[in-house]
This record gives C-alpha cells, structure tokens and sequence, in this order.
C-alpha cells in the first residue's frame, strides 16, 4: 500500500492496529450504535492516509483515490479491501458500503473542477 498521506508508514500502520481493535470494540461491546462508531472510525483512518475525491453526480458514482503520482478511478475497491481488513470477520457489505457513502459525501468535487 504507497498511498500515504504521510510518509511514516510505521504510524500509519499502529493506527491501522490500533483501528481494528477500536471497531472490534464498538461491533463486539454492542454500544450504542456500535455500527455508526465503527464506520466513522474507519472513514476518518481512510480520509487522514489516502487522498481520495468523489465526483459530484447524480449519473455516475465515481470515487477517484491518489496513488503513484496520479488519481485513479479505484477508490471504492481499496476502500472495500480496507474495510475487509478492518471489520475481519465482521464484514458485511451493508457496513462497507456505509463507510463509502460517508466517504463520497465528504469528498464530494464538481466534476470541472477535478478534471480541470
């Protein structure tokens, strides 16, 4: 994985360890809202080491992520495999896909402007 934010990948890396356990936490301890804790845990592990932009359309969901230099039209598949490697076993496609709907609304860029 090169598509750091930062360049410590040792940080990125007990952040990534120290999520898990988080998530676990919040799915496994049943909390109040357990799900909603475990899903904006993730976006914000996601949106603190990855650059990623979500092109404004009601047509087409695009979620571009920064990766070697350029942004390339992926995001949604590394978003999907980080939460596989968070949730382990408690993968679910509804919480991965709450974690991308988060992440396109808060990425959101109007298409002339990424483009351009």
């Amino acid at each position: 994985m090169n598509l750091y934010k930062e360049k410590n990948i040792k940080k990125e890396q007990e952040d990534l360890q120290e999520l898990i356990i988080e998530v676990k936490n919040d799915l496994i301890g049943n909390r109040l809202n357990g799900i909603e804790k475990a899903t904006e845990r993730i976006v914000n592990y996601i949106l603190k080491y990855y650059y990623i932009k979500s092109i404004r359309s009601d047509d087409k969901d695009e979620i571009w992520i920064y990766k070697e230099g350029i942004y390339i039209p992926e995001g949604k598949s590394y978003i999907e495999q980080i939460c596989r490697d968070v949730f382990e076993v408690g993968y679910t496609t509804y919480r991965c896909n709450q974690v991308i709907a988060k992440i396109k609304v808060d990425t959101y860029i109007n298409q002339d402007d990424f483009f351009n």
